[in-house]
C-alpha cells in the first residue's frame, strides 16, 4: 500500500523550516512575491494569489562556485511531508515578465526533490496533482480544489501524499507523459479506497494553463 504522510489537519499550521543547505539557503533569503516582477510573471499569465510557498529572490544562484551567476527568479519550496527537501526555480526575465528567454531550460531544481512537491495549498480530504507550478496554479483556479505541483509527470506517482486523502484529483498534461503518470497513479491505488479522477483538458488545449489563458475575458 502506498505511504502517506503528515495528517491533514496539521499541514495548514506549520512554520517554515529554516535550514543551512543550499537550498534552505536561498529560501531563507527570498521574498514575499507580492510586487515583484514574479508576481508580475504569474498575473501575465492570469494566476491570483494566494501562492502559498512560493518567494521571489532578485538574486538566485545559478551554477556552482566561481562560475556561478545571480539572477531573478520566482523560487517554490519542495516538501517532502512538512520539510522542506529542495526549492524549483523559475528563472525570469530581468526586464520582461516572462521566463528568461536565453537559457535552454529556465527551470531548474535544487537539492533533492525525494517524494516531495510543491503544496500550493493545504490539502483536504481531496487533492489534485498537476505537473508544473503554472498549470497547478491555473488547475487549482478552475476546479477550485487545494492543487500540489509533482514537478515532472514522471515524478507524480512518487509524491508522497497526506494520510486521511479521501480524493485524488489528477490534473495531468494531454499528452503521453500524463497518460502514463494517470495509469500509473491509478495503478499504486487501486486497492487502497482512495477515490480517483481524472479531468483532462478539453480538445485543443494541453495543459489546464492553456485552458486558462485562453478563456474569454471582457475587454
Amino acid at each position: 500500500m502506498p505511504e502517506r504522510g503528515t495528517p491533514i489537519s496539521s499541514i495548514g499550521h506549520r512554520p517554515f523550516q529554516i535550514g543551512s543547505g543550499p537550498a534552505l539557503r536561498v529560501w531563507d533569503v527570498s521574498n514575499p512575491i507580492a510586487g515583484t516582477p514574479a508576481e508580475a510573471y504569474l498575473a501575465g499569465r492570469f494566476l491570483t494569489p494566494p501562492w502559498r510557498d512560493l518567494r521571489y529572490n532578485p538574486r538566485t544562484p545559478l551554477g556552482r562556485g566561481r562560475a556561478a551567476v545571480f539572477r531573478p527568479a520566482l523560487i517554490a519550496a519542495v516538501r517532502e511531508d512538512h520539510r522542506i527537501v529542495a526549492i524549483h526555480r523559475t528563472f525570469l526575465d530581468p526586464v520582461a515578465a516572462l521566463k528568461a528567454n536565453d537559457l535552454t531550460d529556465p527551470r531548474m531544481m535544487l537539492g533533492r526533490p525525494g517524494r516531495g512537491a510543491v503544496q500550493l495549498a493545504p490539502a483536504t480530504t481531496i487533492l489534485g496533482l498537476a505537473e508544473g507550478i503554472e498549470t497547478a496554479l491555473a488547475a487549482m483556479r478552475l476546479h477550485r480544489i487545494p492543487v500540489w505541483a509533482t514537478l515532472g509527470a514522471e515524478r507524480a506517482a512518487h509524491v508522497l501524499l497526506p494520510s486521511r486523502l479521501e480524493r485524488l484529483v489528477l490534473l495531468f498534461d494531454r499528452d503521453a507523459a500524463g497518460w502514463k503518470a494517470n495509469r500509473q497513479i491509478r495503478l499504486a491505488h487501486q486497492h487502497t479506497g482512495l477515490e480517483v479522477f481524472s479531468p483532462w483538458p478539453p480538445v485543443p488545449h494541453n495543459d489546464w494553463a492553456d485552458v486558462l489563458e485562453n478563456m474569454p475575458r471582457a475587454a
